[in-house]
């Protein structure tokens, strides 16, 4: 079982409108709410691979009860510890004529200390039945940045592998841990490293600074970088619905082919396929076995070679 744990959980809903301006009404032609939060996308993606996947983490109010009860209801176990006020809402503005996709979220509730105390608590009874960790997403108010360190410290000590998908001060402190793999996008990596990161030969030269990543480049693919491999997986095919979760996708599928015991090239075809999948639909997460499978298979992958952080 893989434990997915997003602590910011939430409902996403997404409104697809023919076309969005400022300052008028529209009426959306689709309008989809599911649960959200980068964590359990991961764990939808896990659970379409047929991978026994549970999420942990908060929930609170209706939002947190309608959570529990969608994650429910799509096979997904999850243990969400209770706090006060509302879950968050995540919704995305899909405009059909200009292909754009807007997301405006909510923060998430604050976290009282008992609540953390409680959840930590949760995890470690978790641990021993798990396989694997996978942490994503944001840190909600009331939770310390280091909360990502704290669990990964306690992953290892189980000797289990533990993935990490966050960003700024969550993402550094969680990387003292020492997780097996991070998975950065482009604008989280060039947080990370304090500079902006235009080209592939860019992400080339920061990669050696990271250890273990899984890098989302959006349409250009993903990098994988290890300490004995760099491999760069592509494939533009299709129109895109909607890219949100893709990167979410990308990880839950490369971890799948990780545990199976897959090359690392297949992880990455597997990855890649997954990311591009999801973008086919609306719902992070919603892509499908067969999609999956069938996009892998032309996955194109070619190895790298790292520049010098001096160049």
């Amino acid at each position: 079982m893989i434990l997915a744990v997003t602590l910011n959980a939430s409902i996403d809903k997404t409104m697809v409108v023919p076309h969005l301006s400022l300052n008028g009404r529209r009426y959306a032609d689709e309008v989809l709410s599911i649960p959200g939060g980068k964590g359990i996308n991961v764990a939808r993606v896990l659970h379409t691979l047929a991978a026994p996947v549970t999420v942990l983490g908060f929930g609170a109010g209706h939002n947190g009860q309608f959570v529990t009860e969608q994650l429910e209801l799509e096979g997904i176990p999850c243990e969400l510890v209770p706090v006060p006020g509302e879950s968050r809402m995540c919704l995305t503005l899909v405009d059909m004529l200009e292909h754009t996709h807007t997301e405006i979220n909510e923060r998430g509730p604050e976290v009282p200390a008992h609540s953390l105390q409680a959840w930590h608590e949760s995890y470690r009874r978790w641990l021993p039945r798990a396989r694997a960790v996978i942490l994503s997403g944001s840190v909600p108010p009331g939770v310390p940045d280091s909360v990502y360190r704290t669990c990964i410290e306690e992953a290892r000590a189980a000797r289990l592998p533990v993935a990490l998908d966050a960003k700024n001060d969550a993402l550094r402190l969680g990387m003292e841990a020492g997780p097996d793999l991070i998975k950065p996008n482009r604008e989280e990596l060039s947080d990370l490293v304090g500079e902006p990161l235009p080209t592939m030969d860019d992400v080339l030269r920061v990669a050696p600074r990271l250890g273990p990543a899984l890098i989302s480049l959006g349409e250009e693919g993903a990098i994988l970088s290890t300490p004995s491999v760099c491999l760069h997986g592509w494939l533009k095919r299709g129109t895109i619905v909607s890219p949100v979760g893709s990167g979410d996708s990308l990880l839950a599928a490369f971890m799948w082919g990780r545990l199976q015991g897959r090359p690392e090239e297949e992880c990455l075809r597997l990855g890649v396929a997954a990311g591009l999948a999801n973008a086919w639909h609306l719902g992070a997460g919603s892509c499908r076995w067969e999609e999956i499978f069938n996009l892998a298979a032309q996955v194109q992958v070619r190895e790298l070679v790292l520049r010098s952080a001096a160049g």
